[in-house]
């Protein structure tokens, strides 16, 4: 179900927008499901008089409330139009009773069947790959009325060695081809590559597989990411007074001399990322620990954040820690220079290179940005935030719900006051790229969520200036006026925070007001958008140290 809602609202223009369209549910076991719904003007959606939804998210139909829930029943395959095939969901650890809603047409596209396929293909850059498969022979399935054909080719004179095609059967054109020749079944979506003969480009996303239990999807290994090439230097006023005439360098030419510690955790739920596999023992809390901790009234989520405590942390003292709370940049990002960022919690490094030594003093929280709330399939999403996806590219548009996100905020750092010594009155907030403009966005959100937060450091990017979410210009100037004069380092490769900034601030029409009267403006003194910036020796780095001694006193 998850992967099933990983992706955009598509608009509907193939449906009527006439008041007569509509579609009447009947039967459902969740009453509060049946009724009328009819046309909206956005084609996206039809509504009920309960104000209740019938909408469609990533190919697949939903009823219920989109955005901020409850989501009571979904299609049960992907369609064009909602389905005959409906069932129930879980929302917020509760499910809708069976049975699920029987859905009729009127003036509106026929309801339809669905499918039994053995793989599911959507979401193609060359749509003519996507469709229902069926298994006609071993190694070969194929669609109802179509040429085109999901096979295994064997290759000429190696045993047991072949790639799996989507193409035509035939010895037609090959559309799409596995990335791995020893698959004994199809790999799933990141495993395959397009033809560049045959698809343009602009088309050559792989398709997108579900796929029965009888047929599973094999596995391709990744492919190891080309080299990165150098970083380009940039020469600014600022940067030249730091390193010369050439500029800016590239950090990764540069030798860390700190390495921000693993989350530890009892499995490492995404393969890759920063966090290590432990025992149970050694996952709870303690001194010089970065563990997998769960905010309280999330524990049915798929939410986590990465929980540090400094390393002379002690339960028994009775001392207060001021508190970092870090929100990492969208992934995933590879800029091809060695600044990469996978969106994920446990890889965030700024906190790690705000103490001297680095581990002391502080609290040190990496929190998660949260889908929109889908029950007990919550989940970290990587790109953005609010969204029925973890990777929330496009805007969801009416699906939007930054709830969740804020809801957890709150919740784990009252955790942290309650358990663990978190001192209320000092704690600060980062983050990086999308984290630095959710340092307004989320921290500045509204006044009981402002109030939580005593001082600010964005690094590379502002509320409001690299939108998306949250980027409407009266919104974002009256969360800037909560800002109220508290202390903000705002901190950018090369000329981002130091000409950048103030630009951003003078178009909102607030440089120089109160509200931003204690902020100020610093390069890192380094070329890279990468938050590995602060694992390095550096002017800025040393500066932050001192700046963050003089704000928490």
């Amino acid at each position: 179900m998850l992967q099933l809602l990983l992706g955009t609202l598509a608009p509907l223009t193939a449906l009527s927008t006439a008041s007569s369209a509509y579609y009447t549910v009947s039967g459902a076991g969740n009453a509060t499901a049946n009724g009328v719904y009819h046309a909206t003007p956005s084609a996206a959606t039809f509504r009920a008089a309960t104000g209740l939804t019938l909408f469609r998210y990533e190919q697949r139909w939903f009823v219920g409330k989109a955005g901020s829930g409850p989501v009571l029943y979904q299609g049960a395959c992907t369609s064009t139009s909602p389905p005959s095939n409906w069932t129930t969901y879980v929302w917020k650890g509760a499910t809708s009773p069976k049975p699920p809603p029987r859905m009729t047409a009127t003036n509106a596209p026929a309801v339809q069947d669905c499918e039994t396929c053995d793989y599911k293909l959507s979401g193609a850059g060359a749509a003519a790959a996507d469709g229902c498969y069926k298994r006609s022979a071993p190694s070969l399935f194929t669609r109802s009325g179509s040429a085109i054909a999901l096979y295994r080719r064997a290759a000429p004179g190696v045993e047991f060695s072949a790639e799996w095609v989507i193409g035509n059967v035939s010895g037609g054109v090959d559309i799409y081809a596995s990335n791995c020749n020893s698959s004994s079944l199809p790999p799933a979506a990141a495993g395959w590559h397009a033809n560049a003969a045959a698809v343009p480009i602009g088309q050559r996303e792989p398709p997108r597989f579900s796929a029965t239990v009888a047929f599973p999807l094999g596995y391709c290994p990744p492919t190891p990411p080309p080299k990165p090439k150098p970083h380009h230097r940039c020469s600014t006023p600022e940067c030249d007074v730091i390193w010369g005439a050439k500029g800016c360098p590239d950090l990764n030419a540069y030798k860390p001399d700190l390495v921000r510690p693993p989350m530890l955790a009892p499995g490492c739920l995404v393969p890759g990322s920063g966090c290590r596999k432990a025992t149970a023992a050694a996952v709870a809390p303690g001194a010089g620990k970065r563990v997998r901790a769960v905010a309280p009234g999330f524990e049915h989520t798929q939410v986590y954040h990465p929980l540090y405590l400094p390393s002379e942390w002690s339960r028994s003292s009775g001392k207060k820690y001021p508190v970092i709370v870090e929100y990492m940049g969208n992934g995933p990002f590879n800029d091809g220079m060695g600044d990469i960022s996978t969106g994920r919690p446990e890889d965030s490094n700024l906190g790690w290179g705000f103490a001297q030594p680095a581990g002391s003093k502080f609290i040190w929280i990496s929190m998660p940005f949260l889908s929109a709330d889908l029950g007990n399939e919550t989940e970290i999403s990587t790109y953005w935030w609010g969204c029925p996806s973890s990777n929330a590219a496009q805007p969801c548009v009416e699906s939007f719900n930054i709830t969740p996100t804020i809801s957890y905020l709150h919740s784990a750092l009252n955790q942290a006051f309650a358990l663990y010594g978190g001192d209320p009155e000092n704690v600060v907030l980062t983050g990086w790229s999308r984290g630095a403009i959710a340092t307004g966005a989320i921290g500045l959100y509204n006044d009981a969520t402002s109030k939580l937060f005593k001082a600010f450091v964005p690094y590379s990017h502002l509320d409001g200036d690299c939108g998306w979410v949250d980027d409407v210009l009266p919104t974002a100037k009256e969360r800037w006026a909560r800002l109220g004069g508290r202390p903000t380092l705002y901190l950018g490769e090369c000329a981002v925070a130091t000409q950048e900034g103030p630009a951003w601030l003078a178009k909102l029409g607030i440089n120089g007001s109160a509200a931003v009267s204690k902020m100020e403006f610093r390069t890192t003194g380094w070329a890279n958008h990468n938050d590995a910036w602060v694992l390095r020796n550096s002017s800025a780095r040393t500066y932050l140290r001192s700046w963050l001694d003089k704000v928490l006193k």
